[in-house]
């Protein structure tokens, strides 16, 4: 198996590990380790409020927009193994993936863009051609 094939796959698991792990380990641990307080009260005219302090995960906060800022990286990264079987083709996609996933990358580097990075270099390396594993330089 080529080189590139295997940066874009390992590209797609990583991007699919970090997105599962955005979205549901905050879920998971934040009852764990801060766990919130709801309160309710009665407003004087008869309804009951819902008052939560604490801390709240990643859907709560965003809601369905977090599978979307999540999964995006993800499903750029599988574009290019959906790609017809021409080299080419794999290619051009493998760099339009890269330059999308890696602006998303700078757009987002002081939240979750930094994540992503592994992701840009794998699609990166995957654009960069065919190279076979027995052309790569012997290590050190």
């Amino acid at each position: 198996m080529y080189v590139y094939r295997k940066a874009n796959w390992f590209a797609m698991l990583w991007a699919g590990g970090v997105a599962l792990a955005l979205v549901y380990l905050p879920a998971i641990l934040l009852p764990v380790i801060a766990p919130s307080r709801t309160t309710y009260q009665l407003t004087p005219s008869g309804r009951v409020t819902r008052y939560t302090e604490g801390t709240v995960g990643v859907l709560d906060g965003e809601g369905p927009a977090a599978y979307v800022s999540a999964l995006l990286p993800l499903m750029l990264s599988i574009v290019p193994l959906l790609v017809s079987r021409r080299e080419r083709w794999r290619q051009a996609a493998s760099v339009v993936a890269a330059g999308l996933v890696g602006l998303y990358v700078l757009l987002g580097l002081w939240s979750i863009g930094l994540l992503y990075v592994p992701t840009v270099i794998a699609l990166a390396l995957a654009a960069s051609g065919r190279m076979d594993a027995e052309q790569l330089p012997a290590p050190a």
